[in-house]
């Protein structure tokens, strides 16, 4: 009989296996280790023009005036644009259509885009982008996804608070609490948490000769990201390329809406001014802009017998997506098949929302809602 040690020398040696058993080197290793990977702003034209974002200085509120004549008039700068100067459709969104590339009339979270600026140098356009002036009527804002069920909440979104709901019902609940010996009920929750990759969002663009625009950039999903750029081009998918450069982490976020938006960004730009353009953002904009792991609100009632055995798991699981969706509701999905943890439980009775607040939006990241109810379901077993 084999032992564990045994059984793994053997599968080293076994002459039928290439990855089995075997010391594998990552292909990009070495180039990784001499610091020789391209990056996207390792390939900039010194020519490309340096894009900035205004974004919201409010949560929720209605947009009565965005003035960007400061900005044009600033010496250096070549374009400042907003929604009115998009070609094609003003979204931007994963799943739900409910996000804006640019806001015009409503901004729904702090730091929502509202306007470009495009100037030769950074220093010019971050000038610039200081001198738009938006001007708002506030509105109340829901900050709490619990809040934000309640039927007098705040509206983020005028069909309601509730992107996504999904239920799952086993065996009779009720009864399976009868058969307890102990019922344990308690709340949990968990936080924003940013993914921070080393490398902030970063998007480039150009306009060919025939009038195709290629974008590079660093991203998880370039085929999203292609159809995203064409959509707000108004051109048709063949007149998009798009590269993924090396992409210095991701974690994510980089396969929700960031990508479509610096790359999008870029080539509007590049549209309107026949250069090539790109947005790189900083580490206060990435924290600011990119979707983060919801926050999430879990009540367990769970039943055990005395000898151990679980009899029962009523749940509430609620998350917070912030002001859009993105992939929260692929996200509330997993989270409410994983609620009960990895434990047999013959009557389940889970019901889990992706709610709407005025945070930052919150999307993909590393476990897709499984890491919020499984930290939930432990506490509770301890």
């Amino acid at each position: 009989e084999l032992t564990e040690t045994a059984a793994v020398q053997k599968l080293r040696e076994a002459q039928g296996f290439t990855v089995i058993g075997k010391r594998i080197q990552r292909l990009d290793a070495v180039e990784k280790v001499l610091g020789l990977p391209l990056y996207t702003s390792d390939i900039t034209p010194k020519d490309a023009l340096r894009v900035k974002v205004v974004r919201s200085s409010v949560p929720h509120a209605l947009v009565k005036r965005i003035d960007i004549q400061p900005a044009r008039q600033t010496p250096g700068v070549l374009a400042v644009l907003t929604a009115e100067d998009i070609p094609g459709i003003n979204e931007a969104y994963a799943l739900l259509p409910d996000r804006p590339l640019l806001a015009s009339k409503k901004v729904r979270c702090q730091g929502e885009a509202i306007a470009i600026v495009a100037a030769g140098n950074l220093e010019t356009a971050e000038e610039a982008a200081d001198r738009v002036s938006v001007e708002y009527e506030r509105l109340p804002a829901v900050t709490s996804p619990v809040e934000a069920m309640k039927q007098d909440s705040v509206l983020v979104h005028d069909n309601g608070n509730i992107a996504k709901y999904l239920r799952v019902r086993k065996g009779d609940v009720q009864e399976g609490f009868r058969q307890a010996d102990v019922i344990i009920e308690n709340t949990y929750k968990t936080q924003f948490q940013d993914p921070v990759p080393l490398e902030p969002e970063v998007g480039m663009a150009w306009v060919e000769k025939d009038g195709s625009v290629t974008c590079v950039g660093s991203m998880q999903t370039p085929f999203y990201v292609q159809t995203g750029v064409a959509k707000v081009l108004g051109l048709s998918p063949d007149k998009v390329r798009v590269i993924q450069a090396t992409t210095g982490g991701a974690f994510g976020p980089k396969s929700d809406e960031m990508p479509v938006d610096t790359c999008a960004i870029s080539a509007m730009v590049a549209q309107k001014t026949g250069k090539p353009a790109i947005l790189a953002y900083t580490r206060e904009e990435s924290m600011i802009a990119h979707t983060k792991r919801h926050p999430f609100v879990i009540t367990l009632k769970t039943g055990a017998k005395s000898d151990g055995r679980l009899t029962a798991s009523e749940a509430l699981v609620v998350s917070d997506t912030g002001a859009y969706a993105s992939l929260g509701p692929l996200v509330i999905i997993r989270a409410c098949f994983h609620a009960t943890g990895p434990y047999v439980i013959p009557h389940v009775k889970t019901d889990a929302y992706c709610m709407y607040t005025n945070n930052t939006m919150a999307g993909s990241f590393r476990g897709f809602g499984s890491p919020q109810v499984h930290f939930a379901a432990e506490c509770q077993m301890d």
